[in-house]
């Protein structure tokens, strides 16, 4: 478990993910857009969604997508279908 709310367990916390992306936004000079890349989820890609559009809402302009779950970590398979959903 992440005792700080750091990294991919935000994704279990999309309200605090659009505050966060809202913070940043708001911080940097208006020609330099906000981009942010995340996972699929913690443990599975059910939020997925709610956490791009929180990110998008908070004013994140460029959205990467890694298209495996923090607990796939980087093996096999890629999980292409749920960033296309997301997207």
């Amino acid at each position: 478990m992440n005792r700080h709310l750091g990294g991919a367990v935000l994704l279990d916390e999309p309200e605090l993910l659009f505050r966060i992306a809202r913070a940043v936004a708001a911080a940097l000079p208006p020609e330099l857009p906000l981009s942010a890349k995340m996972r699929l989820g913690v443990r599975d890609p059910a939020r997925a969604a709610e956490c791009a559009q929180a990110l998008a809402d908070g004013g994140a302009r460029l959205l990467v997508v890694h298209a495996r779950t923090k607990l796939d970590g980087y093996r096999p398979p890629a999980h292409w279908e749920w960033v296309a959903r997301v997207a």
